[in-house]
């Protein structure tokens, strides 16, 4: 509760809010390049709870159908199965800081087996001539440099 007023949330992404027109629902979800998003307009709170499972459900297939052996698609299969057990700021560094600012930009829709050393070395070269001009700190890309690191030991990166 907040300030006295329910919010409706239930911890199932569907939330009420008020408009001028009366109460209305919304939900969230994560879209499939594990943005936070959401859709409102929902006139009661069963409306917006079967949209958000069908959203969900879509999306998810989606996922399923995405090729596993290309980097991006493999981060947000990796992505996914850490949600389980990271905590929220660590899911956040590793997808948003790391994932979409620097890992999935560089490494984006290329295949799994045909990235080696002289890509993460480019990658790295990429990454200090960021820290030299000062857009970034040489402990954030150490923190990346680990991500992908955790990215490449999973057991099905390799092929």
């Amino acid at each position: 509760m907040r300030g006295g007023k329910s919010t409706g949330a239930a911890g199932d992404g569907v939330y009420r809010y008020s408009t001028s027109a009366g109460v209305r629902w919304r939900f969230v979800f994560r879209r499939a390049d594990g943005r936070l998003s959401s859709r409102r307009g929902y006139a009661t709170r069963a409306a917006a709870a079967t949209a958000r499972q069908e959203l969900v459900e879509l999306l998810r297939a989606d996922v399923q159908v995405t090729d596993p052996s290309r980097f991006d698609a493999f981060f947000a299969q990796i992505l996914s199965e850490k949600r389980a057990y990271l905590t929220v700021g660590a899911l956040e560094d590793l997808e948003s800081s790391h994932g979409r600012s620097r890992l999935i930009p560089f490494f984006a829709n290329r295949e799994l087996a045909t990235i080696d050393e002289r890509d993460v070395r480019e990658w790295l070269a990429l990454m200090h001539r960021e820290v030299e001009a000062g857009e970034v700190s040489a402990k954030t890309v150490n923190n990346a440099r680990t991500w992908l690191a955790v990215v490449f030991n999973e057991p099905s990166a390799g092929g």
